[in-house]
């Protein structure tokens, strides 16, 4: 017979805390967004945080608030303790932004935690000291009204998952990030930011979004945005996007709120992607602030431990309504490409309650990659051409077609080359050549430009350049939001500074050690080459068209473009022929 000794067991109390902790707690952000959103579910009118060593030293969120008494300071950091839900039904009509009683208990699990708080009108506050979980003080207090919480030494206890914490400056970009995006979500309420005693970021409770926008993404913004508004019977949408010539190298500047929540949602990205669908360039991504408000019992916030997803009821309502309400902003704005698009319907059906829910609207994986903005179907099959041929510049030049690519006669087939990936196989392939040699170099400029950058990208491009320089791109910081550039590689002329400089930061803010920079090269050389490169719509003379297919032929192997595009494709004669029925 077998043993009879259990081998289930009940985990002790703080091995159990820590384990929950690692779903909620990942980074100092995690902490910074929870101890805000309770602030915010607090009542408060002002919100001040303040960090040390990217928040792993020290995390301070004082807020003025409607603050707490004793038995509730106490009761805050027992799990599962929250004023937020009773009965299972509360979690279909969910307001505020935090409802299950988790942070707290968390934070303290993995840190050594001080509480002050005081209700208004009561004559003395309260003050908890806890260390891994564990209250080691609790008393009377004097402090102002509302609640400060601070958080040092996160991950003491836990020393395996501290080392993987990144640098300083990472984190605190990720902490600026996450007091952003909350100060976007209310308008009526200051928020500051300081690292180190260097403040990084301040609102006023009476600027308006736009004005938040602008501290977020920077001032020369704001001229290319474009109001959004939109119901459809119980649901709205407000917001703002750019225009379609205003565009990203990433996601990141598309910020999406669900009544009040910032979350990361695949219906309404591809939903806003499809309004700039025809609009703008592969790989790029618009800006967008978009606040979604829908009644609580149509979407299902309870699906992911730090609440970054939700669920819709109606997937496919919401869908249409966001991507509706987009292109509908965008024709208003005279933007013709925007097309009129289909307008919901005025009598909206209620939503269905919680228990008749259906699933969220799948969309095809394929919809969310990056080649979001095309959809290509041509009348023949372009079959891609053999890296091994050569001799694209031999052949007979028939001319341009759409300001976009160079027609060549290949005898029993009709050659094309997308004029701007070509170029850019070349840029890169010259780019990627002398860094291998050690022999890049950079051109000062005549006369230096100026880019406006937000302080988050600031401080990205602080820290990486002397990477840029090493590539050819010599730029200093110039003030707190702005940055000089001073020269660039040989190779890149008339090329739109602000946006390339905006896009190499976009990079480097994905590469936050520089052990990652050598993994990274390329990509910073991609985005070179791309700005360097001819554009798609650009008139080419037949010199001009010649002399790039020559330098083409050059480059081995060059058959797709850095992004791994097709470069050069043909269309055999057979199948022209058959298209005309001649075979």
């Amino acid at each position: 017979m077998g043993s009879t000794v259990s081998r289930i067991q009940v985990l002790p109390e703080e091995l159990a805390n820590k384990i929950a902790a690692g779903e909620v707690v990942e980074r100092p952000a995690s902490v910074v967004k929870e101890l805000v959103e309770n602030a915010l579910d607090a009542g408060a009118g002002s919100i001040v945080v303040e960090i040390r060593d990217g928040g792993r030293r020290l995390i301070s969120v004082e807020d003025d608030g409607e603050g707490m008494g004793p038995e509730d300071a106490l009761l805050a950091f027992q799990r599962h303790a929250t004023s937020k839900i009773a009965r299972p039904e509360d979690l279909y009509a969910i307001r505020t932004l935090g409802f299950r009683g988790e942070a707290l208990p968390s934070i303290a699990a993995v840190s050594r935690v001080t509480l002050t708080t005081r209700r208004r009108g009561d004559p003395e506050g309260f003050r908890v000291d806890l260390e891994g979980g564990v209250i080691q003080r609790a008393e009377a207090a004097g402090c102002p009204v509302g609640t400060g919480l601070v958080v040092r030494d996160l991950f003491f206890n836990m020393p395996a998952r501290r080392k993987f914490l990144r640098g300083a400056k990472s984190e605190t970009d990720h902490i600026a990030e996450v007091v952003g995006r909350a100060a976007l979500g209310v308008e009526d309420i200051s928020f500051r930011l300081s690292a180190g005693g260097r403040e990084l970021f301040r609102v006023s409770g009476n600027g308006g979004l736009k004005e938040r926008i602008a501290g977020l993404f920077g001032r020369s913004l704001l001229e290319t945005l474009i109001p959004v508004e939109r119901t459809w019977g119980e649901m709205g949408l407000k917001g703002w996007i750019s225009r379609p010539d205003t565009t990203r190298a990433t996601a990141r500047e598309i910020l999406v709120f669900i009544n009040g929540r910032p979350v990361r949602d695949r219906v309404v990205l591809h939903a806003l992607l499809e309004a700039f669908r025809f609009m703008g360039p592969r790989d790029r991504y618009p800006v967008a602030v978009l606040f979604l408000e829908i009644p609580p019992s149509g979407v299902d916030v309870n699906v992911h431990p730090a609440k970054h997803e939700v669920r819709f009821v109606d997937g496919a309502a919401v869908h249409q309504l966001v991507s509706y309400g987009c292109r509908a902003a965008l024709e208003a704005a005279g933007i013709p490409e925007a097309g009129q698009g289909k307008d919901p319907s005025s009598d909206f059906q209620s939503m269905p309650t919680p228990s008749q829910r259906v699933a969220q609207t799948a969309w095809p994986a394929e919809s969310w990659d990056k080649h979001h903005f095309r959809s290509q179907e041509a009348p023949l099959r372009l079959i891609p051409f053999p890296a091994s041929e050569q001799g694209l510049a031999r052949l007979p030049l028939v001319g341009q077609f759409h300001r976009s690519y160079i027609v060549l006669d290949g005898g029993d087939e009709l050659i094309l080359v997308d004029q701007h990936a070509a170029h850019e196989r070349i840029v890169f392939h010259r780019l990627q050549t002398e860094i291998r040699r050690g022999t890049a170099s950079f051109q000062r400029l005549l006369v230096p430009q100026v880019v406006e950058l937000p302080p988050r990208k600031g401080r990205v491009l602080e820290k990486h350049m002397d990477s840029l320089r090493s590539l050819g791109v010599e730029v200093e910081l110039f003030g707190e939001g702005s940055a000089v550039v001073k020269g660039l590689p040989p190779h890149l002329k008339d090329v739109e500074m602000v946006q390339m400089i905006r896009d190499l930061v976009d990079e480097l803010a994905e590469m936050p050690s520089s052990r990652c920079m050598e993994q990274g090269l390329d990509r910073l050389l991609i985005v070179l080459a791309c700005h360097g490169a001819v554009r798609a719509g650009q008139t080419l003379e037949s010199d001009e068209m010649r002399h790039l297919l020559e330098e083409l032929d050059r480059v081995p192997g060059a058959r797709t473009c850095p992004h791994g595009r097709p470069v050069v494709g043909r269309f055999p004669l057979s199948a022209i022929e058959k298209m005309f029925h001649r075979r």
